[in-house]
């Protein structure tokens, strides 16, 4: 490899670094503020879930504005997954492929991996689906679409599998990879190292107390919903690949 290939390779690798780094941040924000519906939920219950459906309808004025949305979660979004690909494809590769010899850095990696698929989909869970126009979803609006359109999913007997495997895999990924790299922030920005150690048992408390919102808002049941608010749910359900 020449010189000047290296200065490149060299200069990408920082501007991909920067931009991962950014956005991380970025996209940190977004998720603090998505998550401390489910946060709220863990801690009064089942039963005073209008307090993390009124923390979740003050969130989404943040992060489904019409104008951040494009740019602080998809913009965002997308700048982070090709700034990743790009340092993997410039860093040199190494470890092994047996998991008990993976270093911390290689289970916060694969853990943004899965995490893709699975925010995908809760994403169309969630966004997609229940913004169809045509009936029977008929566009469910912002404040019919709260917690119990979550509920819905762990009511009804053949999406409870399904909606468990969903929030299981999406909390872990989540906590592992968003407090996993804690410690890769910390040391690009102050240069600091934090033990992966305290991160590990941060993400663990993180994914308990996002089990327990979870767990909170299944409990809360759908009773009380009209049948053609019950209809619809089960439509806009139907409508994602997962549930069909």
């Amino acid at each position: 490899m020449s010189g000047g290939e290296r200065r490149w390779r060299a200069r990408l690798l920082s501007v991909a670094t920067a931009v991962q780094t950014g956005t991380a941040a970025t996209l940190g924000s977004v998720l603090v503020t998505h998550l401390a519906a489910p946060v709220v939920a863990a801690l009064v219950g089942p039963e005073q879930l209008d307090l993390a459906n009124q923390t979740m309808l003050l969130g989404r004025v943040y992060y489904q504005n019409a104008l951040l949305e494009p740019v602080v979660v998809w913009g965002a979004l997308t700048a982070h997954l090709v700034a990743s690909a790009v340092r993997r494809a410039l860093l040199p590769r190494g470890g092994s492929w047996d998991v008990r010899r993976w270093s911390w850095a290689q289970w916060q990696s694969a853990a943004g991996y899965v995490l893709v698929p699975a925010l995908l989909t809760h994403v169309w869970v969630n966004r997609v689906a229940p913004s169809a126009s045509a009936p029977p979803v008929a566009g469910l609006s912002p404040s019919e679409l709260d917690m119990s359109y979550v509920a819905y999913g762990f009511h009804v007997p053949r999406y409870v599998a399904r909606s468990v495997a969903l929030y299981a895999v999406l909390i872990a990924a989540t906590a592992l990879h968003w407090i996993g790299g804690a410690p890769k922030m910390s040391q690009r920005i102050t240069r600091k190292r934090v033990r992966p150690h305290t991160a590990l048992a941060a993400a663990s408390v993180l994914a308990g107390v996002l089990a327990l919102g979870t767990a909170a808002v299944a409990r809360s049941g759908v009773a009380g919903l009209a049948p053609r608010m019950l209809h619809r749910f089960d439509a806009a359900y139907a409508g994602v690949w997962l549930y069909r």
